[in-house]
This record gives C-alpha cells, sequence and structure tokens, in this order.
C-alpha cells in the first residue's frame, strides 16, 4: 500500500497537527470489539502500516488519555 500523493511524487508538507481521538462510554469501552480495537492500535505493525504511507503519527494510539469514574 502506497500513498497517492508518493506515486505523483508530491511532497507532503505538514501545515498543522490534527488530532484524533475517541471518546466512549466505560461500559463500550470494556466490550471485545473496542478492546480488539485498542489492543491492535498499540502495536508496532500497526503504527508501521501507517507511518509507511507518510505523514502520520502514532505516538499516543491506544492511550486512554482521560477516565471519569
Amino acid at each position: 500500500m502506497v500513498a497517492v500523493s508518493q506515486i505523483m511524487d508530491l511532497h507532503f508538507i505538514p501545515v498543522t497537527r490534527e488530532n484524533l481521538d475517541m471518546a466512549l462510554r466505560q461500559s463500550i469501552y470494556f466490550r471485545e470489539g473496542i478492546q480488539a480495537l485498542m489492543k491492535v492500535s498499540r502495536t508496532l505493525g500497526f503504527r508501521e502500516c501507517f507511518e509507511y504511507l507518510g505523514g502520520y503519527e502514532f505516538e499516543d494510539s491506544g492511550k486512554i488519555l482521560y477516565a471519569n469514574t
């Protein structure tokens, strides 16, 4: 898999950084499918797949940033 910008030999110039957060109720978070997604998002293979495309960073993927108990 290759980004179209790489095929077209276009250079990526980052203008800003955009964060994508996911908000879930605690009861939803512990469901099997969500736990599988969180586990995969923490793996090196997942990060490498998107970093290969260029312009993506995943240093915070899979982290719980806030929990309301």
